[in-house]
Protein backbone atom coordinates (compact mmCIF):
# COMPACT_ATOMS: atom_id res chain seq x y z
CA UNK A 1 0.00 0.00 0.00
CA UNK A 2 2.95 2.39 0.94
CA UNK A 3 5.06 1.56 -1.88
CA UNK A 4 3.17 0.12 -4.96
CA UNK A 5 6.00 -0.05 -7.37
CA UNK A 6 7.76 -2.65 -4.65
CA UNK A 7 4.77 -4.94 -5.07
CA UNK A 8 6.23 -7.68 -6.89
CA UNK A 9 9.08 -8.51 -4.41
CA UNK A 10 5.97 -7.31 -1.46
CA UNK A 11 4.27 -10.55 -2.48
CA UNK A 12 7.44 -12.47 -2.49
CA UNK A 13 8.34 -11.67 0.63
CA UNK A 14 4.80 -11.99 1.95
CA UNK A 15 4.73 -15.74 0.76
CA UNK A 16 8.36 -16.54 2.25
CA UNK A 17 7.22 -14.76 5.39
CA UNK A 18 3.72 -17.42 5.77
CA UNK A 19 5.71 -20.15 5.25
CA UNK A 20 8.87 -19.17 7.47
CA UNK A 21 6.65 -18.72 10.07
CA UNK A 22 4.42 -21.72 9.80
CA UNK A 23 7.49 -24.09 9.16
CA UNK A 24 10.21 -22.19 11.71
CA UNK A 25 8.47 -19.83 13.39
CA UNK A 26 10.22 -16.93 12.27
CA UNK A 27 8.76 -13.64 10.10
CA UNK A 28 10.70 -11.77 7.53
CA UNK A 29 10.00 -8.35 7.76
CA UNK A 30 11.61 -7.19 4.52
CA UNK A 31 12.02 -8.47 1.24
CA UNK A 32 15.79 -7.44 2.19
CA UNK A 33 15.74 -9.57 4.84
CA UNK A 34 19.07 -12.09 4.28
CA UNK A 35 17.22 -15.11 4.53
CA UNK A 36 14.71 -14.16 2.70
CA UNK A 37 17.33 -13.68 -0.41
CA UNK A 38 19.00 -16.68 0.65
CA UNK A 39 15.96 -18.76 -0.03
CA UNK A 40 15.08 -17.14 -3.68
CA UNK A 41 18.95 -17.13 -4.49
CA UNK A 42 18.70 -21.06 -3.92
CA UNK A 43 14.96 -21.85 -5.10
CA UNK A 44 15.83 -19.83 -8.49
CA UNK A 45 19.29 -22.80 -9.01
CA UNK A 46 16.85 -25.50 -7.41
CA UNK A 47 14.03 -24.87 -9.66
CA UNK A 48 16.24 -24.17 -12.96
CA UNK A 49 18.15 -27.70 -12.58
CA UNK A 50 14.85 -29.49 -12.23
CA UNK A 51 13.86 -28.12 -15.53
CA UNK A 52 13.27 -30.66 -18.34
CA UNK A 53 16.35 -30.91 -20.47
CA UNK A 54 18.50 -29.10 -17.70
CA UNK A 55 19.96 -32.81 -16.57
CA UNK A 56 20.27 -35.95 -18.37
CA UNK A 57 16.73 -38.41 -17.61
CA UNK A 58 19.15 -40.31 -15.13
CA UNK A 59 16.00 -41.67 -13.80
CA UNK A 60 15.44 -43.03 -17.08
CA UNK A 61 18.61 -44.35 -18.03
CA UNK A 62 20.67 -44.94 -14.40
CA UNK A 63 23.66 -45.78 -15.94
CA UNK A 64 23.87 -41.92 -16.82
CA UNK A 65 24.79 -41.66 -12.82
CA UNK A 66 27.82 -43.04 -13.46
CA UNK A 67 28.91 -40.41 -15.85
CA UNK A 68 32.21 -39.05 -14.15
CA UNK A 69 31.77 -35.29 -12.27
CA UNK A 70 34.46 -34.11 -14.53
CA UNK A 71 32.57 -34.96 -17.73
CA UNK A 72 29.28 -33.92 -16.16
CA UNK A 73 28.87 -30.30 -15.26
CA UNK A 74 25.51 -30.27 -13.84
CA UNK A 75 27.06 -32.91 -10.53
CA UNK A 76 29.13 -30.30 -9.35
CA UNK A 77 26.47 -27.47 -10.16
CA UNK A 78 24.04 -29.71 -7.72
CA UNK A 79 26.37 -30.32 -5.92
CA UNK A 80 27.03 -26.32 -5.11
CA UNK A 81 23.28 -26.20 -4.75
CA UNK A 82 22.78 -28.55 -2.15
CA UNK A 83 25.60 -27.16 -0.24
CA UNK A 84 23.81 -23.77 -0.26
CA UNK A 85 20.36 -25.60 0.41
CA UNK A 86 21.46 -27.45 3.21
CA UNK A 87 23.73 -24.06 5.16
CA UNK A 88 20.14 -22.42 4.73
CA UNK A 89 18.00 -24.85 6.17
CA UNK A 90 20.30 -25.98 8.47
CA UNK A 91 20.44 -22.47 9.80
CA UNK A 92 16.82 -21.95 9.76
CA UNK A 93 16.43 -25.17 12.03
CA UNK A 94 19.39 -23.96 14.76
CA UNK A 95 17.38 -20.22 15.14
CA UNK A 96 14.23 -22.49 16.01
CA UNK A 97 16.16 -24.47 18.84
CA UNK A 98 17.92 -21.56 19.67
CA UNK A 99 14.32 -20.59 20.79
CA UNK A 100 13.51 -23.70 22.43
CA UNK A 101 16.99 -23.88 24.84
CA UNK A 102 15.81 -19.96 25.78
CA UNK A 103 12.26 -21.26 26.72
CA UNK A 104 10.59 -18.79 23.88
CA UNK A 105 8.71 -21.07 22.20
CA UNK A 106 6.86 -20.53 19.16
CA UNK A 107 4.33 -22.74 17.74
CA UNK A 108 5.36 -23.59 14.30
CA UNK A 109 5.60 -27.09 12.55
CA UNK A 110 9.17 -27.76 12.91
CA UNK A 111 9.04 -26.80 16.78
CA UNK A 112 6.79 -30.16 17.02
CA UNK A 113 9.19 -31.87 15.23
CA UNK A 114 12.13 -31.04 18.01
CA UNK A 115 9.80 -31.88 20.60
CA UNK A 116 9.36 -35.47 19.59
CA UNK A 117 12.56 -35.88 18.13
CA UNK A 118 13.70 -39.21 19.66
CA UNK A 119 9.69 -40.53 18.73
CA UNK A 120 9.95 -39.21 15.13
CA UNK A 121 13.51 -41.25 14.55
CA UNK A 122 14.12 -39.09 12.02
CA UNK A 123 17.85 -37.89 11.78
CA UNK A 124 20.15 -34.64 11.37
CA UNK A 125 19.93 -34.53 7.69
CA UNK A 126 16.17 -35.79 8.03
CA UNK A 127 14.88 -33.13 10.00
CA UNK A 128 16.66 -30.23 8.39
CA UNK A 129 15.38 -31.14 4.85
CA UNK A 130 12.26 -31.64 6.32
CA UNK A 131 11.71 -28.09 7.19
CA UNK A 132 13.79 -27.25 3.89
CA UNK A 133 10.98 -28.74 1.58
CA UNK A 134 8.06 -27.10 2.80
CA UNK A 135 10.25 -23.77 2.59
CA UNK A 136 10.62 -24.90 -1.46
CA UNK A 137 6.88 -25.89 -1.63
CA UNK A 138 5.45 -22.46 -0.12
CA UNK A 139 7.00 -19.79 -1.32
CA UNK A 140 7.32 -19.82 -4.87
CA UNK A 141 4.32 -21.65 -5.67
CA UNK A 142 2.00 -19.27 -3.57
CA UNK A 143 3.86 -16.06 -5.07
CA UNK A 144 3.72 -17.24 -8.59
CA UNK A 145 0.05 -17.76 -8.26
CA UNK A 146 -0.46 -14.18 -6.49
CA UNK A 147 1.24 -12.13 -9.44
CA UNK A 148 -0.40 -14.35 -12.02
CA UNK A 149 -3.92 -13.33 -10.50
CA UNK A 150 -2.68 -9.59 -10.61
CA UNK A 151 -1.83 -9.89 -14.52
CA UNK A 152 -5.01 -11.63 -15.00
CA UNK A 153 -6.65 -8.22 -13.15
CA UNK A 154 -4.63 -5.69 -14.90
CA UNK A 155 -5.99 -7.45 -18.39
CA UNK A 156 -9.36 -8.35 -17.61
CA UNK A 157 -10.70 -5.05 -15.73
CA UNK A 158 -14.23 -5.61 -15.96
CA UNK A 159 -13.06 -9.53 -14.21
CA UNK A 160 -11.79 -7.45 -11.56
CA UNK A 161 -14.85 -4.85 -11.22
CA UNK A 162 -17.15 -8.02 -10.71
CA UNK A 163 -14.98 -9.52 -8.21
CA UNK A 164 -15.17 -6.08 -6.37
CA UNK A 165 -18.85 -5.85 -6.71
CA UNK A 166 -19.24 -9.45 -5.10
CA UNK A 167 -16.89 -8.59 -2.43
CA UNK A 168 -18.68 -5.24 -1.36
CA UNK A 169 -21.74 -7.20 -1.05
CA UNK A 170 -20.10 -9.80 1.26
CA UNK A 171 -17.78 -7.30 3.51
CA UNK A 172 -19.36 -4.07 2.63
CA UNK A 173 -16.47 -1.36 3.76
CA UNK A 174 -15.93 -2.34 6.85
CA UNK A 175 -14.01 -5.25 6.90
CA UNK A 176 -11.76 -6.90 4.42
CA UNK A 177 -12.68 -10.47 3.74
CA UNK A 178 -12.05 -13.59 5.87
CA UNK A 179 -12.17 -17.22 5.79
CA UNK A 180 -15.73 -17.75 6.42
CA UNK A 181 -16.54 -15.42 3.27
CA UNK A 182 -14.74 -17.71 0.51
CA UNK A 183 -17.95 -19.80 0.42
CA UNK A 184 -19.93 -17.33 -0.66
CA UNK A 185 -17.83 -15.30 -2.98
CA UNK A 186 -19.04 -17.55 -6.09
CA UNK A 187 -17.25 -15.24 -8.52
CA UNK A 188 -13.88 -15.00 -7.01
CA UNK A 189 -13.91 -19.10 -6.20
CA UNK A 190 -14.14 -18.96 -10.29
CA UNK A 191 -10.98 -16.71 -10.94
CA UNK A 192 -9.44 -18.62 -8.54
CA UNK A 193 -10.51 -22.32 -10.57
CA UNK A 194 -10.14 -20.14 -13.85
CA UNK A 195 -6.62 -20.45 -13.32
CA UNK A 196 -3.70 -44.98 -11.48
CA UNK A 197 -5.64 -45.49 -15.04
CA UNK A 198 -5.52 -42.98 -17.91
CA UNK A 199 -7.02 -43.17 -21.72
CA UNK A 200 -6.52 -46.56 -21.28
CA UNK A 201 -3.01 -46.73 -20.27
CA UNK A 202 -2.18 -48.62 -16.92
CA UNK A 203 -0.19 -46.80 -14.98
CA UNK A 204 2.24 -49.48 -13.23
CA UNK A 205 2.83 -48.84 -9.45
CA UNK A 206 5.78 -46.45 -9.09
CA UNK A 207 5.58 -44.72 -12.73
CA UNK A 208 6.23 -41.17 -12.56
CA UNK A 209 3.89 -39.28 -14.47
CA UNK A 210 4.43 -35.76 -15.45
CA UNK A 211 1.01 -34.18 -16.13
CA UNK A 212 0.92 -31.11 -18.73
CA UNK A 213 -1.12 -28.85 -16.67
CA UNK A 214 -1.15 -26.47 -19.99
CA UNK A 215 -2.57 -29.08 -22.58
CA UNK A 216 -4.47 -30.41 -20.35
CA UNK A 217 -6.20 -26.45 -19.63
CA UNK A 218 -5.94 -25.75 -23.56
CA UNK A 219 -8.08 -28.60 -24.65
CA UNK A 220 -10.81 -27.17 -26.84
CA UNK A 221 -12.49 -30.58 -26.54
CA UNK A 222 -13.25 -29.79 -22.86
CA UNK A 223 -13.45 -26.28 -22.90
CA UNK A 224 -15.46 -23.32 -24.76
CA UNK A 225 -12.38 -21.08 -26.02
CA UNK A 226 -10.02 -22.26 -23.61
CA UNK A 227 -7.21 -19.22 -24.63
CA UNK A 228 -10.01 -16.95 -23.36
CA UNK A 229 -10.23 -15.99 -19.70
CA UNK A 230 -13.55 -16.52 -18.69
CA UNK A 231 -14.37 -17.10 -14.55
CA UNK A 232 -17.86 -17.60 -15.42
CA UNK A 233 -17.42 -20.95 -17.07
CA UNK A 234 -17.06 -22.26 -13.33
CA UNK A 235 -20.61 -20.71 -12.74
CA UNK A 236 -22.39 -22.48 -15.08
CA UNK A 237 -20.50 -25.75 -14.30
CA UNK A 238 -17.82 -26.44 -11.33
CA UNK A 239 -16.02 -28.10 -13.32
CA UNK A 240 -15.82 -25.04 -16.56
CA UNK A 241 -16.21 -27.85 -18.80
CA UNK A 242 -18.66 -27.97 -21.72
CA UNK A 243 -20.53 -30.92 -20.28
CA UNK A 244 -23.16 -29.10 -18.49
CA UNK A 245 -23.99 -32.99 -16.51
CA UNK A 246 -22.02 -32.39 -13.76
CA UNK A 247 -23.21 -35.86 -12.47
CA UNK A 248 -22.69 -37.76 -15.71
CA UNK A 249 -19.99 -41.08 -15.78
CA UNK A 250 -17.46 -39.12 -17.11
CA UNK A 251 -17.19 -37.26 -14.14
CA UNK A 252 -17.04 -40.08 -11.47
CA UNK A 253 -13.64 -39.71 -10.96
CA UNK A 254 -13.08 -36.08 -11.29
CA UNK A 255 -12.11 -33.47 -8.65
CA UNK A 256 -13.09 -29.88 -8.26
CA UNK A 257 -10.53 -29.28 -5.87
CA UNK A 258 -7.73 -26.64 -7.13
CA UNK A 259 -4.87 -28.60 -5.24
CA UNK A 260 -3.06 -27.76 -1.60
CA UNK A 261 -3.44 -23.95 -0.79
CA UNK A 262 -6.09 -22.69 -2.52
CA UNK A 263 -7.78 -21.76 0.38
CA UNK A 264 -5.11 -19.37 1.42
CA UNK A 265 -4.00 -17.75 -1.77
CA UNK A 266 -8.00 -17.45 -2.32
CA UNK A 267 -7.98 -15.54 0.50
CA UNK A 268 -5.27 -12.95 -0.65
CA UNK A 269 -6.84 -12.93 -3.69
CA UNK A 270 -10.14 -12.01 -2.16
CA UNK A 271 -8.40 -8.92 0.48
CA UNK A 272 -6.73 -8.05 -3.09
CA UNK A 273 -9.14 -7.06 -5.02
CA UNK A 274 -11.72 -5.90 -2.56
CA UNK A 275 -8.69 -3.52 -1.31
CA UNK A 276 -7.06 -2.42 -4.44
CA UNK A 277 -8.01 -1.03 -7.90
CA UNK A 278 -5.40 -2.57 -10.02
CA UNK A 279 -3.70 -1.14 -13.20
CA UNK A 280 -0.42 -1.34 -15.38
CA UNK A 281 2.29 1.04 -14.24
CA UNK A 282 2.24 3.78 -16.65
CA UNK A 283 6.34 4.76 -16.18
CA UNK A 284 7.28 1.16 -16.65
CA UNK A 285 7.12 -0.98 -20.09
CA UNK A 286 3.97 -2.82 -21.14
CA UNK A 287 3.22 -6.01 -19.22
CA UNK A 288 4.12 -9.09 -21.03
CA UNK A 289 1.25 -11.50 -19.81
CA UNK A 290 2.09 -14.05 -22.61
CA UNK A 291 3.02 -17.64 -20.93
CA UNK A 292 5.80 -18.20 -24.07
CA UNK A 293 7.56 -14.63 -23.14
CA UNK A 294 6.07 -13.50 -19.79
CA UNK A 295 6.87 -15.92 -17.51
CA UNK A 296 9.94 -17.49 -16.58
CA UNK A 297 11.78 -21.24 -17.40
CA UNK A 298 12.13 -23.52 -14.89
CA UNK A 299 10.05 -26.02 -12.72
CA UNK A 300 8.04 -23.18 -11.08
CA UNK A 301 6.48 -21.22 -13.43
CA UNK A 302 5.41 -18.25 -12.78
CA UNK A 303 6.21 -14.77 -14.30
CA UNK A 304 8.77 -12.63 -14.59
CA UNK A 305 9.54 -9.66 -12.53
CA UNK A 306 6.94 -6.69 -13.26
CA UNK A 307 5.67 -3.50 -11.70
CA UNK A 308 1.69 -2.58 -11.13
CA UNK A 309 0.10 0.59 -9.66
CA UNK A 310 -2.39 -0.41 -6.87
CA UNK A 311 -4.85 2.12 -5.47
CA UNK A 312 -6.78 1.84 -2.55
CA UNK A 313 -10.28 2.15 -3.32
CA UNK A 314 -11.28 4.49 -0.85
CA UNK A 315 -10.75 6.05 2.65
CA UNK A 316 -12.80 3.38 4.45
CA UNK A 317 -10.79 0.78 2.88
CA UNK A 318 -7.79 2.24 4.13
CA UNK A 319 -9.18 2.69 7.57
CA UNK A 320 -9.56 -1.04 7.40
CA UNK A 321 -6.37 -2.01 6.26
CA UNK A 322 -4.72 0.41 9.01
CA UNK A 323 -7.14 -1.08 12.07
CA UNK A 324 -6.33 -4.70 10.66
CA UNK A 325 -2.90 -4.40 10.45
CA UNK A 326 -2.79 -3.00 13.75
CA UNK A 327 -4.90 -5.91 15.37
CA UNK A 328 -2.02 -8.32 14.25
CA UNK A 329 0.88 -6.39 15.37
CA UNK A 330 1.53 -7.81 18.55
CA UNK A 331 0.87 -11.68 17.44
CA UNK A 332 3.73 -10.74 14.32
CA UNK A 333 5.99 -9.87 16.91
CA UNK A 334 6.07 -13.05 18.55
CA UNK A 335 7.82 -14.26 15.51
CA UNK A 336 10.42 -11.79 15.06
CA UNK A 337 14.19 -12.15 16.52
Amino acid sequence: MESPASSFNSIRRYSTSVILASVFGQRATSYATPKVQALYHAQEQFTEILAPGATPPVDAFPVLRYIPAFLAGYKSRAARIRREQRTLYSSLLDETQARRDRLDIIPCFMNKLLENKEKSGLNSDQLIYTGGILMEAGSDTTSATLHSFILAMIKYPLVLQKAQKELDEICGTSRSPGASDIGKATYVQAIMTEDDTYDGYLLPKGTIVFANTWSIHQDAAEYENPEEFIPERFLENKYGSKNTQEDSADNDQRRVTYGFGAGRRMINMAKIAWAFSITADPNSPPLDVEVCTGYSDGFVLGPKPFSASFQVRSSQHREVIDREFESVKAFFRKYED
